[in-house]
């Protein structure tokens, strides 16, 4: 679809204290600046996917430029879209389900995939099994939650985490 993500990686690096078969290892990792350029339409707005935050960029005639800064070797993968994240929600959908979606009133998600992470949390705020990481595709995501018969009583929770933007949405429920 519209979205494109961008891995951008820093890979500058000198000779560090290791000596490995053929010499001094290239191990320790420099510092490295620069404007990364990427000729695509009209971007409107653009998420670090590690740091979960938007990040600064301009676009203009369809050329998107970015500046990043590294302080030694390091990465980050970038979510470009053509409009910014619509807002995140979550419900209760039947055969306790949770239905993840990203859209608002005057918009639904871009075309594409949007990380997330689901934590079931115990009533000591414990992260459960069956937590983890998921893809909301175009915006859209159902997750079963499945409690075990010998499961704590009480009350529990499920936390979703749109990981662009870092929103985050808590659904309550209790468990007899």
């Amino acid at each position: 679809g519209p979205a494109d993500y961008l891995f951008v990686i820093n890979d500058r690096r000198t000779y560090g204290d290791y000596l490995g078969p053929w010499k001094l290892t290239m191990e320790k990792g420099l510092p490295n600046r620069g404007t990364v350029t990427v000729r695509r339409g009209d971007t409107k707005a653009a998420y670090d996917l590690v740091a979960h935050r938007p990040v600064p960029f301009a676009c203009k005639k369809g050329v998107t430029t970015l500046d990043v800064d590294f302080t030694t070797n390091d990465g980050q993968v970038i979510l470009l879209l053509d409009h910014s994240l619509p807002k995140l929600a979550a419900a209760w959908a039947a055969d306790k389900k949770v239905q993840v979606t990203m859209d608002s009133a005057r918009q639904d998600a871009s075309p594409a995939l949007y990380p997330i992470r689901i934590d079931v949390l115990d009533p000591a705020g414990k992260v459960m099994d069956g937590s983890g990481h998921a893809c909301a595709v175009d915006g859209k995501y159902l997750f079963p939650v499945d409690m075990a018969l010998n499961d704590q009583p009480g009350n529990w929770k499920v936390r979703v985490t749109e990981l662009a933007s870092g929103q985050q949405v808590e659904l309550p429920f209790t468990v007899p």
